[in-house]
């Protein structure tokens, strides 16, 4: 019996051995590979706070998620976590108002005005009124100064007090400086007053019609505007840039103007629905897009997002492939960018690549930075893009110089054929030349590239280059407040790891995409070939220096000041008048309750209105959780408070720059 039943063990054994060898063989899920970037690239570097990603395609769905709700209770992040989705709302916004349209109950190109009560007088512009369109676009060109018109006690209840006859007054008094449709704004009260309007013609409040007409009908009942006592331990609190919670604000009769909350299984219902399954969703959709949408889709796909930095969501569907991905964060910035990702991604396992081991000396010898080689087919990118589709009195005058110039010189030749000879033979060996030169021109001002770092025996890529979008994106992109510069490709978008095929081959983990290293005859890497999308991009290796390592996000440590301390800040400052506050900022300080407080008044528009509280790293250096911002009391050699310094530190919300208030009496009354 003793030799038989050692036979079963050794089958046991080897079985098991041989199914973790094929394990190990097999190509890694998708989803495993996408909990493994949340796990290292999210809750490794920011840890407070969470991240969901939700996916969906014909075949089912799926739910990653990392992190913890950071909300005083001891929840982890699931599918059931609400986030606030932040302008993502406003796609909602405008599915109902589409709605509203295909049920003939408004038409877009209506003045607003006809669906308003007669007491609210819509502002023109000589004579030129505003249509529901416009405001569904963003472009009405109203922009009240509701900053002016609040006077909360605490920053956390902005609108407390402010009521439907305030709102419809300030639009009523409100000066256009555009005419509607010209200019566009965000975030604007655009939306608010469709709202209002769908509100009006149903004769419910609108969160009544938003759910009877498009969330209930969809399943999605965890997205509202006004959470139940049972929602409320699920909700994820923001973070600002610093990593602190913020605390969450409460707009009483405005809860549109926050927005939604959502869950990531309540949107993956919205996604099938948009394009997977049977559904009146998925016409209105392409038709609010078509009709009511200012930012142009990407070809081929459906997205929405928003957020301030660290906070926010992103919601993006592939009609071709009918795919859809979610992303909730409370504490990670580039949604956008890795929602792109996962879309691109290989999401079957038969078909992703097989990694396997080689030493873990080999990875340092790949780390450097590796820029985007000039090509032929670059050149002529750039020449189409920045010089033919988009004619400038840069590129114009010049060619209009030079026809000038030939002309003279054609018509004052005596053998003109030879003019006209010297200028073909030109013409032929310089035009050649122009998508080099324009090439190398682009790679050497933009600096388009991939940086490659090892770390703990694992490599890891991230794109690099200045102010640069991919070409995929460059029509949503023109709609965004910053300034950026189109490519042909930048890949990775966001910071991600790279396993191995072999010595020189390997392939991004979440996507599959492959990237093959060159070495010469010492063995030393020369260049990269990036193959995407068909195509395969070269990287030439001009550093040996890998990019920095991201860095741990630490919030910042809150110490205990006694009262003298505190009562040392208290007192009344004021900012001098600037191009941001054109008659200058008054602040007021006080201690109340062992916690120091300010509240900010003046004629700009960039200052949270009610007072907010700083909280102590030191003596005389405070910060703000609303937006992480660094607030510094100086003191002069006598130990006395003189000035207030403020510092923005990447800050989640609009607000205003740095600027120093100078201390003009020790008195300091709480309003």
């Amino acid at each position: 019996m003793a030799p038989n039943f050692r036979r079963i063990i050794l089958i046991i054994g080897s079985a098991w051995f041989l199914g973790c060898v094929s394990l190990a063989a097999s190509a890694e899920e998708f989803t495993n590979a996408v909990a493994a970037y949340l796990q290292y690239y999210v809750h490794a570097q920011v840890p407070q706070g969470c991240l969901v990603v939700g996916i969906v395609d014909e075949h089912g769905s799926s739910v990653i998620s990392c992190g913890d709700l950071d909300n005083g209770t001891q929840r982890q992040a699931d599918g059931d976590t609400l986030f606030a989705i932040q302008s993502a709302t406003y796609t909602f916004f405008c599915l109902l108002l589409q709605d509203a349209v295909d049920r003939g109950e408004l038409q877009p190109d209506d003045p607003v005005q006809k669906y308003l009560p007669a007491s609210v007088k819509m502002p023109t512009f000589h004579g030129k009124q505003i249509t529901l369109r416009q405001l569904a676009k963003e472009t009405s060109g109203l922009h009240p100064d509701i900053e002016g018109a609040l006077d909360p006690q605490r920053a956390e209840a902005p609108f407390e007090g402010f009521t439907h006859e305030k709102f419809f007054a300030l639009l009523t008094n409100c000066q256009l400086t555009a005419a509607p449709g010209t200019t566009h704004m965000h975030p604007s009260v655009d939306r608010e007053v469709i709202n209002q309007v769908i509100a009006a013609k149903a004769g419910t409040n609108f969160e009544s019609v938003l759910t009877a007409r498009l969330l209930g009908p969809l399943g999605m009942n965890d997205t509202r505007l006004v959470l139940s006592p049972g929602q409320e331990p699920r909700v994820a609190f923001d973070h600002s840039q610093r990593g602190i919670a913020m605390p969450r604000w409460h707009l009483d009769d405005y809860p549109s103007l926050a927005g939604l909350y959502s869950s990531a299984n309540d949107l993956i219902k919205f996604l099938s629905a948009a394009g997977i399954t049977s559904s009146r969703l998925r016409p209105l959709w392409d038709k609010t897009f078509t009709n009511l949408s200012y930012s142009p889709p990407r070809d081929g796909r459906l997205h929405t997002g928003g957020g301030w930095g660290l906070n926010g969501s992103y919601i993006g569907f592939d009609k071709a492939r009918r795919r859809g991905v979610v992303i909730l964060a409370s504490s990670y910035e580039p949604r956008s960018s890795l929602g792109d990702l996962l879309l691109d991604s290989e999401w079957k396992s038969d078909q992703r690549p097989n990694p396997v081991r080689i030493s873990n000396e080999l990875y340092p010898a790949y780390a450097g930075q590796y820029r985007r080689s000039p090509d032929f087919a670059l050149g002529w990118f750039v020449l189409r893009h920045y010089a033919l589709e988009r004619p400038r009195p840069a590129t114009v005058a010049p060619a209009a110089l030079c026809l000038v110039i030939l002309a003279v010189l054609f018509w004052r030749a005596r053998k003109r054929w030879r003019v006209l000879g010297w200028v073909m033979l030109a013409g032929a060996v310089l035009v050649p030349l122009l998508p080099v030169a324009a090439a190398h021109i682009f790679c050497a001002g933009w600096q388009p590239g991939i940086g490659i770092r090892s770390e703990g025996g694992r490599l890891f890529a991230e794109s690099t280059g200045r102010d640069l979008c991919p070409i995929e994106d460059w029509a949503r992109a023109q709609t965004w407040s910053r300034k950026v510069y189109p490519v042909d490709i930048l890949f990775p978008q966001v910071a991600t790891e790279l396993l191995p095929e072999s010595e020189t081959r390997f392939f991004e983990r979440v996507s599959g995409v492959p990237i093959i290293f060159s070495r010469d005859d010492r063995g030393q890497v020369l260049r990269l070939a990036l193959q995407y999308h068909g195509q395969t991009y070269t990287y030439d290796r001009i550093s040996a220096t890998p990019p920095r390592a991201p860095e741990l996000l630490k919030p910042p440590v809150v110490v205990r000041l006694d009262t003298n301390q505190l009562d040392a800040c208290v007192g009344r400052f004021e900012v001098a008048s600037n191009a941001t506050f054109p008659t200058g900022m008054k602040l007021t300080v006080w201690c109340e309750g062992g916690q120091l407080f300010v509240r900010a008044r003046g004629a700009g528009k960039n200052f949270l209105p009610g007072a907010f509280p700083l909280f102590p790293v030191s003596e005389t250096n405070f910060f703000d959780r609303f937006t992480g911002a660094e607030f510094g009391f100086i003191k002069s050699d006598q130990g006395r408070v003189t000035a207030l310094t403020h510092h923005p530190t990447g800050t989640t919300m609009m607000w205003f720059p740095g600027w120093e208030a100078k201390k003009v009496s020790e008195a300091a009354l709480k309003r």
